[in-house]
């Protein structure tokens, strides 16, 4: 108790009634402690924080003054409890002249802030997303039924306020200015946060905190703020006031130099995922640490939250990585909290999982979704992904004392669906000849995939990719179809028959085989087709994205990799494939003129055919070149060792930012990495990669295959046009390789930018963006 420490406890009533000019208040120094915060415990033990006085409040006069427009005539209320840094944050409110109004007390009514704000006149309101749902859940018009003359800003923090949360307050409350402010416990501030003279752009933060160095490190090691789409962890490259004064009981400083400059030397590393965009606002993604590994490409869960939030079945969702003895094994846990009432059944669950694969990608479908009662969350009122993945794990979570509702997790680290499968797939049936009828393969087909793909029931013409199937869970398929029915087919059969009922007639015709390595893609009645070339792949499943947004009536035909079939040896020289290619196209396309087309190392192997048409006397109306990947070895020499300098440079820092333990497996995985690439470009095969040993063995052979051929292929001139399509976001491994498709085009080149990296760009929302470009440009060519 204060009183039992010689510390005076006044009430109200009983404080000195003279004027606080006249009393007497002691000089503390500049760094005097002004509060112990505790971090939150969302990721792990909470955090003993020491803040100074001058700091703090040099950083909240700026925040309040310039960036919330705070002063004389304000009243601020900000929807917080002592727990909670946004209480300490609106007390220094009082150091700029605006009033301040408290509220404890539970939020059962999504109307009783509301109520307040109107009837003490609050000019700046802040609150939290779930808040702000909570009224969109309910219907609620706070601007219709209460008097909000005076308000004219509204704050939110604690999570991420997703775009469709702003037009509801500018169409259910007023239209104010929404400011998404984020910082933390850690800095007792924000790094990105509003700004009075700026548009609200929904979804995003106006502006960086007013000096401070804010960035995104980017995986390659670069820190950036100004490149439009790059995600990266938050970090800040310069000293600012209210960093605190370091942890409590921490005499060396080690503990407070681990938790936030160890990763990234430099920077003031903060844990945040953060995206800029082109007009400097930044997105926030979730924490670092709650982003996903899904069979190796990093998923943000609030790229998944932000498709689900339009889903009215679902009032919460949470995104966790349920770990295997193997990556492959890896398996990504959606948890649904639905609205009263409601069941997860196959209806909502398919539904997920379509909506998830279209408007996001394949590897943002999780591979099993369950239905929770509730959601761990920390006595802030913060959700705790760390919680729930230690549950799902079958762990202790590592921060149970932080978190309000910790009994929540039991019931999800015992769940059965967790386990692994414990029933096995039933046998196929088979008559008296030996032989599975069509219905028969149709049953164990679909048990096969509804096991896979972890919900039922899936119909009979319900398409694989639409169900979130990807090229693993096709070869895990495809598989146990071999061990069941002795029959080997290609990977590929899925694009020639996506559905059960496709494959079941496959698999009922023996004499059934990939006959030939063209695949319709697309019916269409447009004579001259779109020929797409395959990339490193060696199919289309890659692609399929792109393929589902391209319109229009034009039949589109993809030409697959030789080596799919057993026997059949692949081409390791892009000359050879395009000619081979040229004789299939042929088969479908006698005579020009050509529409080719082709993504990464089969934007090689286009322009190789557009090269030989060209010296055949054919006519090429189009010639598309998907963000295709030369051989450094094809720049001229200052421009090869400048490239090596960078490669160097980049290599070096990355090595840097391992840690110690971990940094002997990095240089020797880079160096293998380095031989493989020698080996390539002496025109000797390199080993299959072990990251693609989950595939099948004639996809790692032409894998292999094609990596050798990129290594040898040298462009020659060629004298028609060009159009090439390049991602925006490039890797510091690479280059750009303009400059060389500008000397070998003789023709036109027009250069068509693309949001995001290589792989990203034929991932939703990617696909869409580059399938539009495509048909823009075929349309272009179309009507010239």
């Amino acid at each position: 108790e204060p009183e039992a420490r010689g510390l005076p406890l006044l009430r109200l009533a009983e404080l000195p009634a003279e004027p606080a000019r006249q009393r007497s208040w002691p000089r503390l120094p500049f760094n005097h402690p002004l509060f112990i915060m505790f971090s939150s415990g969302t990721t792990g033990a909470p955090k003993c924080i020491i803040h100074g006085a001058g700091g703090t409040l040099l950083e909240h006069a700026k925040e309040h003054q310039l960036h919330c427009d705070l002063g004389p005539g304000d009243l601020l209320f900000f929807q917080t409890s002592c727990a909670w840094m946004m209480w300490n944050w609106q007390l220094s409110a009082l150091a700029s002249g605006a009033a301040i109004l408290l509220h404890d007390g539970p939020v059962h009514d999504p109307a009783v802030l509301w109520r307040i704000v109107a009837e003490e006149g609050v000019t700046v309101f802040g609150t939290s997303p779930p808040y702000l749902r909570m009224g969109e859940e309910a219907g609620l018009e706070p601007g219709r039924l209460f008097d909000l003359g005076r308000l004219r800003a509204i704050l939110s923090t604690g999570a991420i306020l997703h775009d469709r949360q702003f037009h509801w307050v500018s169409q259910a409350v007023k239209p104010v200015p929404v400011q998404s402010i984020s910082g933390g416990t850690d800095i007792l501030g924000c790094f990105v946060l509003g700004n009075p003279n700026l548009p609200v752009r929904a979804g995003e933060a106006q502006c960086r905190s007013l000096g401070l160095d804010v960035r995104a490190m980017l995986p390659s090691g670069e820190a950036t703020a100004t490149r439009p789409g790059a995600m990266g962890e938050l970090v800040c490259a310069n000293p600012f006031p209210s960093r605190p004064l370091g942890f409590h009981g921490d005499a060396d400083g080690s503990r407070f130099h681990a938790a936030y400059f160890a990763r990234n030397p430099g920077y003031w590393t903060h844990g945040d995922l953060v995206e800029f965009s082109a007009a400097g606002g930044c997105r926030l993604h979730g924490r670092v640490d709650g982003v996903l590994n899904v069979r190796g490409i990093k998923v943000g869960p609030a790229e998944i939250y932000r498709v689900l939030q339009d889903l009215p079945e679902i009032r919460e969702a949470m995104a966790v990585q349920q770990e295997g003895e193997t990556p492959e094994q890896r398996r990504m846990v959606l948890l649904l909290v639905l609205r009263p009432g409601l069941a997860l059944d196959a209806a909502l669950t398919g539904r997920v999982r379509r909506e998830l694969a279209h408007r996001a990608s394949a590897a943002h479908v999780p591979d099993l979704i369950l239905q929770v009662p509730a959601l761990p969350v920390t006595h802030s009122g913060k959700r705790s992904e760390a919680a729930a993945s230690d549950a799902v794990n079958g762990r202790i979570p590592r921060n149970a004392a932080a978190l309000a509702n910790p009994e929540c997790l039991a019931a999800l680290r015992h769940h059965p669906a967790l386990r692994p499968d414990s029933e096995a797939l039933p046998a196929l049936r088979r008559g008296a000849d030996g032989e599975a009828s069509a219905e028969a393969m149709a049953a164990y087909l679909t048990a096969l995939w509804e096991q896979l793909l972890h919900f039922a029931p899936i119909g009979q013409d319900d398409n694989f990719f639409d169900l979130g199937g990807h090229s693993l869970l096709a070869a895990r398929m495809l598989s146990e179809l071999r061990a069941a029915t002795g029959r080997e087919l290609p990977l590929t059969v899925l694009l020639h028959a996506p559905t059960i009922a496709g494959l079941t007639a496959i698999l009922q015709d023996p004499s059934w085989t990939l006959d030939s390595r063209l695949v319709v893609l697309k019916e269409g009645d447009q004579t001259r087709p779109l020929v797409l070339i395959h990339s490193l792949a060696g199919t289309f499943l890659e692609l399929w994205a792109v393929r589902r947004h391209l319109g229009g009536r034009r039949r589109i035909i993809g030409i697959q990799a030789r080596g799919l079939e057993a026997g059949e040896e692949p081409h390791r020289r892009v000359e050879d494939a395009a000619a081979e290619y040229l004789g299939l196209l042929r088969q479908v396309q006698p005579e020009g003129p050509y529409l080719l087309a082709g993504y990464s190392y089969g934007g090689l192997v286009a322009f190789e055919m557009a090269r030989q048409l060209e010296a055949a006397g054919e006519k090429v109306a189009f010639l598309g070149l998907i963000d295709p990947e030369l051989d450094p070895a094809c720049l001229s020499w200052p421009a090869r060792l400048a490239f090596a300098g960078r490669k160097l440079a980049h290599e070096l820092r990355q090595i840097g930012a391992q840690p110690p333990a971990e940094r002997r497996h990095h240089i020797a995985r880079r160096l293998a990495a380095a031989g493989t690439s020698l080996r390539l470009r002496l025109g000797r095969a390199g080993p299959a990669e072990p990251e693609r040993s989950e595939l099948p063995l004639a996809l790692r052979r032409i894998h292999t295959a094609v990596r050798e051929a990129c290594a040898a292929y040298r462009p020659r001139p060629y004298h028609g046009d060009a159009t090439l399509f390049r991602a925006m976001e490039q890797r510091p491994e690479t280059y750009d390789p303009q400059p060389i498709w500008r000397r070998m085009v003789y023709g036109h080149l027009t250069v068509l930018p693309v949001p995001g990296d290589h792989l990203s760009i034929i991932k939703e929302p990617g696909a869409t963006t580059l399938a539009t470009l495509l048909e823009t440009a075929l349309r272009t060519i179309e009507m010239l």
